[in-house]
C-alpha cells in the first residue's frame, strides 16, 4: 500500500504497535513459563523413575509375593524377559516415549483367594495354556537373572518384547553411551 497514513490513523497504527508488543510479551513470559514447567515435569519424572530403578535394583524384585523376576537392574530393565515385567515398562512414562502408554489388562488377582496358575495369567496377553494350570518355574537366563514364564520353557513359541520396550532399552543404552 502506497498511500500515505492520515494524521488519525497514525495514533491508531501506534495502539495497534502498544497492543501487538504487549500480546508478545505476554506470549513470551507464557513460553518461559511453559518451559520451566516442562523443566519441573522432566526432574519429577527423573526422579520418579530413580525410585523405581532404586526399588527394582534389589536382588529380589517380587509380585505380589511371588518372585517373578530375579537379578540385577540391568538384568531387569535391559533384559526383560517376563511379560508382566514388559507390561510394567511399557506403562512407564520416560522422558522420550511418543507412544501411548501400556495399561495393564484387568484387575490385580485376588490373593486371599488365589487363582489356580500363575496369579496374572488373566493379565498376561502371552499367557500360555499351561499358565493358568500351573505356575511356572524359575528358568535361569544367566547366573544373575532369572524369569517365572512359561515362555523360558525349551518347548514355549518364540515370542518377543513389544516395540515399545525394545525401542526403550535401545534408547536407554544410547543414553547410557553419552553419560
Amino acid at each position: 500500500m502506497n498511500e500515505l497514513v492520515a494524521e488519525g490513523d497514525l495514533d491508531k497504527c501506534q495502539e495497534l504497535a502498544d497492543k501487538y508488543r504487549d500480546v508478545s510479551t505476554i506470549d513470551f513470559d507464557t513460553r518461559i513459563a511453559e518451559a520451566q514447567e516442562e523443566q519441573e515435569r522432566k526432574a519429577a519424572e527423573e526422579a520418579v523413575l530413580s525410585m523405581i530403578y532404586e526399588y527394582m535394583s534389589s536382588k529380589d524384585y517380587v509380585s505380589l509375593a511371588r518372585m517373578k523376576m530375579d537379578g540385577d537392574a540391568d538384568d531387569i530393565f535391559y533384559d526383560p524377559r517376563h511379560p508382566y515385567t514388559w507390561a510394567l515398562l511399557s506403562s512407564m512414562p520416560d522422558l522420550n516415549t511418543k507412544e501411548k502408554l501400556e495399561a495393564i489388562p484387568g484387575t490385580p488377582p485376588n490373593m486371599i483367594y488365589p487363582p489356580k496358575g500363575d496369579a496374572f495369567a488373566e493379565r498376561n496377553k502371552y499367557a500360555l495354556e499351561i499358565d493358568f494350570e500351573e505356575q511356572p518355574p524359575l528358568f535361569e537366563i544367566s547366573e544373575t537373572h532369572y524369569a517365572a514364564t512359561w515362555l523360558l520353557h525349551p518347548n514355549a513359541p518364540k515370542v518377543n518384547p513389544p516395540k515399545i520396550i525394545t525401542e526403550r532399552i535401545a534408547r536407554m543404552k544410547e543414553a547410557q553411551l553419552h553419560e
